[in-house]
């Protein structure tokens, strides 16, 4: 019952994940990457505070209760910060602001499975089967398919945008690795909260440095386009659905089912995204798409399966 519920909400937090894409490539219309995800986390730390506090007072026991942690383990959560949310987001904000569609962005940060994939085989200790290799390969070429199926033009966009894509991979990678190696005595808020809130110490001197001598005109410019609360709408759906209710599941399901495993999710976000792209924005998706997107979910269930000889003990 525990692996389904990680199952659930591995898949859940990928959701939301692929529709942030969407809401990012939004709101960028408006504000500059570091922006974004500075209000997104001061607006998911304030949250999580908020509602880890009056959970400890009449639920003491709950996984939404906000605790201290120790001084020997805030050099993990604070390493944690660095990499994801900090660096990832700043990254992820400028390759999909420089890369030409929201579906070709998330088709290249979904290659962070097969780099979990490498790293754990290289330096971890996990468990990881034939099987799971094999299912993180088929989703590659469902994955492939999704991308460049039916596309005539492959235009990109800028090779500075896919530089930032793959460095944001490998922050994702080492996050998910480092945070499996959180103490088991730490529930999920307070995992999520301290690293979020250490990466918040990291977001405002850097904003403070780059954004903030530019603020007065950008304000301006913000209230001139008409675009303003269109904007909050997209930062709300960041912080809360996106910062906060992803994060606790997708912590959950990491340190369940480990960062092999659990990063075999990834695969499935750009089938996500492109479902979503048809839905709202009409979108339409050739065969071989549709085809890929079902590659990707026989790949997925062939990545979570167990088997006695193991590549790793």
């Amino acid at each position: 019952m525990r692996y389904r519920g990680a199952y659930l909400t591995g898949v859940l937090a990928q959701l939301i994940w692929a529709a942030s894409v969407i809401f990012s490539k939004d709101a960028l219309q408006l504000l500059d990457p570091l922006s974004l995800v500075v209000a997104r986390f001061i607006l998911s730390v304030m949250l999580m505070f908020a509602i880890g506090m009056v959970v400890r007072h009449f639920r003491p026991s709950s996984s939404f209760a906000l605790y201290r942690i120790s001084k020997h383990d805030a050099m993990l959560f604070a390493a944690a910060g660095l990499l994801q949310p900090f660096l990832y987001f700043i990254l992820e904000g400028y390759a999909i602001k420089l890369i030409v569609s929201p579906t070709m962005a998330e088709a290249f940060l979904s290659t962070i499975p097969l780099f979990a994939l490498l790293i754990s085989l290289l330096f971890m200790h996990e468990q990881i089967t034939k099987k799971n290799i094999i299912g993180l390969l088929v989703c590659s070429i469902g994955v492939a398919l999704l991308l460049f199926a039916g596309n005539t033009n492959f235009e990109i966009g800028s090779a500075i945008g896919v530089l930032c894509a793959f460095a944001a991979v490998l922050c994702a990678v080492f996050y998910s690795i480092i945070l499996k190696l959180i103490p088991e005595r730490y529930n999920t808020l307070t995992i999520v909260f301290h690293v979020q809130a250490f990466a918040v110490l990291f977001f405002i001197p850097t904003w403070l440095l780059v954004d903030l001598p530019d603020f007065a005109t950008t304000w301006q410019s913000w209230l001139d386009s008409g675009m303003l609360g269109r904007a909050f709408a997209d930062v709300l759906y960041l912080g809360v659905l996106a910062s906060v209710c992803a994060f606790l599941m997708f912590c959950y399901t990491i340190r369940t089912l480990g960062v092999t495993r659990a990063s075999a999710f990834n695969n499935i976000t750009p089938a996500f995204t492109a479902l979503l792209m048809l839905i709202f924005f009409g979108e339409q998706l050739p065969l071989l798409k549709w085809i890929g997107i079902v590659v990707i979910t026989v790949g997925m269930f062939f990545a979570q399966r167990h088997e006695h000889n193991k590549l790793s003990e």
